[in-house]
């Protein structure tokens, strides 16, 4: 029995030994994955502090967004209301300038008439007057002359109420 006695306290302290050994394994392996725990925890509040940051800079730029969306949408109905006067003024002007070319082109057909008119007074200007014509279609003809000249001597070619013509007739 000394001899199971002893191996039964070899197995004893072996077991123990082997207890011990398991026991400072996993005193060892909970250290180690409360430090991982811990490494765990630490890297969560990091990741919860940036996602906060996050959110908060999202809001911030969603807040910025819609602020410069409100200016550019005033500037953008500021302008519209240029451009709709400007409009109305191109409008106004191109109506201003119909206008003055009618003028113009009434003043150069004007222009052309004047023009018509001085041509033809320098023909007038030159030619005799009306009073003038009236009195050379209404003088006197000069009908001796004419007779001496159509005369060839013979009877038949003086007029026929000449003198001359009745005498040699009759």
């Amino acid at each position: 029995m000394c001899f199971s006695l002893a191996v039964s306290e070899k197995m004893t302290t072996f077991a123990s030994m082997i207890d011990e050994r398991a026991y400072e394994l996993a005193l060892s392996q909970l250290a180690q994955a409360r430090e991982e725990k811990m490494l765990l925890f630490e890297q969560v509040k990091h990741l919860t502090e940036e996602v906060a940051l996050l959110r908060s800079s999202s809001t911030n730029r969603a807040d910025e967004q819609a602020a410069t969306i409100k200016e550019l949408t005033a500037k953008i109905s500021e302008l519209s209301a240029q451009v709709e006067k400007l409009n109305a003024r191109i409008d106004h002007l191109n109506e201003v300038i119909q206008m003055k070319d009618e003028v113009i082109k009434a003043k150069n057909q004007e222009i052309k008439n004047l023009k018509y008119e001085v041509a033809n007074g320098r023909k007038h200007r030159f030619g005799p007057t009306t009073e003038q014509r009236n009195l050379l279609n209404n003088r006197p003809t000069d009908t001796e002359g004419e007779r001496k000249q159509d005369f060839d001597g013979t009877p038949e070619s003086l007029p026929p109420d000449s003198e001359l013509h009745r005498r040699w007739s009759g």
